[in-house]
């Protein structure tokens, strides 16, 4: 239990308690270290059942004793029900944060986007040529019987240039909702862990 404590409280310095990947991580790591308070109260509590069948131990004692665990086990068991409520407090502060950043890389797209097409539409012949050999060498084609005008190399580059764009708008969508799932998944997990671990720590409180 004191490795426990230990551990949480140096993992959870400095604290951030306005940071959601904070908050994800130090849930993470509760969660995961849990079992260890768990199994030192089954410990103390099978100590105790031991000693109880030693006549010569007094009643007193062994009453203190457990009344020890069922505190210790009802601040653990709140603590993590606790812990589970704030799962979806994250989840609601995460998530706003999420849309932001991908809207933010969106606009970056467009704007890139916006910033080719323009410069293409006032680009000098020869800026259009050179942009069409460029571009040839990177993806070449079969060549055409005729060279292609500098109004069809200017279409074919702006095509291009909308092509890419549209491919990074579903790129930035695609990992958008991988990035949602993965947030629901892990908070969901973190979730349903500390209702069980709480559950086992009640346990202790019933059975004084």
């Amino acid at each position: 239990m004191a490795v426990f404590l230990i551990t949480v409280v140096a993992s959870s310095l400095p604290l951030q308690l306005t940071n959601p990947a904070w908050g994800s991580g130090l849930s993470r790591l509760i969660v995961d270290a849990a079992s260890l308070p768990l199994v030192g109260l089954c410990l103390i509590r099978y100590s105790v059942h031991l000693q109880s069948l030693n006549p010569n131990v007094q009643e007193d004692r062994l009453r203190r004793v457990k009344l020890r665990i069922s505190r210790v086990a009802g601040a653990g068991s709140i603590a993590l029900a606790l812990l589970a409520v704030w799962q979806v407090a994250l989840f609601a502060q995460a998530l706003p944060g999420l849309e932001r950043q991908f809207s933010a890389a969106r606009g970056e797209v467009t704007q890139r986007s916006d910033a080719v097409l323009q410069a293409l539409s006032g680009a000098l012949p020869e800026q259009i040529q050179q942009g069409w050999e460029q571009l040839q060498r990177v993806s070449p084609q079969a060549s055409p019987l005729m060279a292609p005008s500098i109004e069809e190399q200017r279409e074919e580059l702006r095509s291009r240039a909308q092509a890419e764009s549209k491919e990074a708008f579903t790129t930035l969508k695609q990992q958008a909702g991988a990035a949602r799932f993965q947030l629901g998944r892990d908070l969901l997990r973190v979730l349903l862990v500390a209702l069980i671990y709480a559950w086992a720590f009640r346990a202790f409180v019933r059975n004084r």
